[in-house]
């Protein structure tokens, strides 16, 4: 009886671990053997640009504590970034891309200066580069 509730215990260990602790980039990777449907995968990836960018507040010049914020606010314009026509599950990694490439590139972060998005040579040279820097 002991083994039973053990094996009973472990197998229900694993469950949680397997469906509720496992990371969102882990389960980026496991879609070719454990399917989602799209709305649950643009989700997770959603997770996965809020996590970059708290991750890497440093590098883009923004403070971790907003990063929630900042890429959430990203996903009404980049919806236009998704394919018209969603599948109802993602099933393969080549799937995944094609439907979420595209939108997460444009709610990653991206570099700021001076509080503002660097999303073109234009705005890096408007907000970026010194006035009176003399560059080579």
């Amino acid at each position: 009886m002991k083994k039973l509730i053990f094996v009973l215990l472990l197998g229900l260990g694993y469950y949680y671990y397997d469906t509720q602790l496992v990371l969102g980039h882990d389960k980026v990777y496991h879609v070719a053997n454990n399917p989602m449907t799209t709305y649950d995968y643009i989700e997770l990836w959603q997770q996965q640009a809020v996590d970059l960018c708290k991750e890497k507040a440093g590098d883009y010049h923004i403070e971790a504590a907003n990063c929630s914020v900042y890429i959430s606010q990203k996903f009404p314009a980049c919806h236009i970034e998704l394919p018209v026509d969603l599948p109802p599950m993602i099933d393969s990694l080549a799937l995944g891309e094609q439907v979420i490439g595209d939108y997460y590139r444009c709610i990653s972060p991206q570099p700021h200066c001076q509080g503002q998005e660097i999303t073109s040579d234009a705005a890096y040279e408007r907000y970026c580069v010194a006035r009176n820097s003399v560059r080579l």
